[in-house]
């Protein structure tokens, strides 16, 4: 069975491989039905990494974000048409210690549309072990179920309780889905949102809201979602806004070097965590709060900015750049 790939080869250039689908019994060919845009991908499609690193990357098919159908299981543990979410980290302990560190995190683990092909194809040949099954009435919630399933991979190495007081800076997608996880899990919380934008802090109903550089509350534990050149500026922010022994959490990505305020760090005794991407049974939660509470549903699919069904390769073109201008999620209802 021949499939079609579709390829990042140039900056905003998408080709079509026609590529002979090879899989094993280890494997779950499956249909994607939607797919999101990641800031990453943006980054990927507009070749904003050095040139040395997207040279080394392309061609390459972008998206890790996916729900689908199984099309074919040579196993018979799926059926035709179940619905499922695909993780897209695929690990490899064959050069860490794998009892003590998350298959997110280790050297040699891949990861779709970035160190592997993405899920811009027809058809998907997957690990039956990256496969969890969801409600398919839920399918386009499950979308957005690894962006959710980052959130739960940092909030649970965050120890807290309903005492807590949360600190969020960041007011898109990463940060929307960090505090309904936080949300969820401590219903009771203080959640305090630091955002920009008017518009895009009215989606935080259930939280407090506060623009940037305005008011100073104390918080306990913060999670950075802002990334890109702001966070070092925002790291000095929190550091400042945080109480003494607080923790900092960081899921912005940079392409930059940061200069942040370490003595304030010492005097008070601040603990800072990176978190990045997600494991299977970050996955696996996620994939559960969508299926079980209406709420996280609802939330989820209040930050699709807009859905455009992929007929043609050229539509792909056309939700990219749109994407660089919609608030939230773009999301892609894959016909191809």
């Amino acid at each position: 069975m021949i499939r079609q790939v579709y390829k990042l080869t140039k900056p905003r250039q998408i080709e079509i491989f026609h590529e002979q689908t090879l899989f094993s019994i280890d494997e779950v060919l499956v249909k994607p039905e939607y797919m999101a845009i990641c800031a990453a991908d943006r980054r990927y499609y507009n070749f904003e990494r050095p040139v040395e690193i997207m040279n080394k990357k392309v061609p390459i098919a972008l998206i890790h974000e996916v729900s689908g159908t199984v099309y074919y299981d040579s196993k018979g543990e799926y059926a035709p048409g179940d619905a499922v979410v695909i993780v897209p980290t695929v690990p490899d302990f064959s050069d860490s210690d794998g009892e003590n560190i998350k298959e997110n995190y280790t050297v040699n683990s891949k990861f779709c549309s970035s160190s592997r092909d993405g899920f811009m194809q027809s058809l998907v040949p997957a690990r039956r072990d990256r496969i969890i099954k969801v409600n398919p009435e839920n399918l386009r919630a499950a979308v957005l179920c690894e962006l959710l399933s980052v959130a739960v991979n940092a909030v649970d190495s965050t120890k807290a309780d309903e005492n807590t007081v949360f600190g969020i800076w960041g007011d898109g997608a990463v940060g929307f889905v960090t505090s309904v996880v936080l949300r969820h899990k401590f219903p009771k919380s203080k959640i305090v949102i630091f955002g920009k934008s008017d518009n895009k802090l009215l989606y935080f109903s259930f939280a407090e809201k506060v623009k940037m550089g305005t008011v100073k509350p104390v918080i306990d534990i913060a999670f950075e979602c802002v990334g890109g050149e702001a966070v070092g500026d925002i790291t000095d922010e929190i550091i400042s806004f945080i109480k003494p022994q607080g923790i900092i959490n960081l899921l912005g990505v940079s392409e930059y070097k940061q200069n942040i305020n370490t003595r304030m760090i010492l005097e008070k005794g601040l603990m800072i965590q990176g978190h990045s991407r997600s494991s299977k049974d970050d996955f696996s939660e996620a994939a559960r709060m969508i299926d079980e509470n209406k709420w996280v549903r609802d939330a989820l699919l209040s930050i699709i900015s807009e859905e455009i069904e992929i007929n043609y390769a050229e539509n792909i073109y056309t939700a990219f750049e749109r994407d660089t201008y919609n608030d939230f999620k773009t999301i892609l209802k894959w016909r191809m």
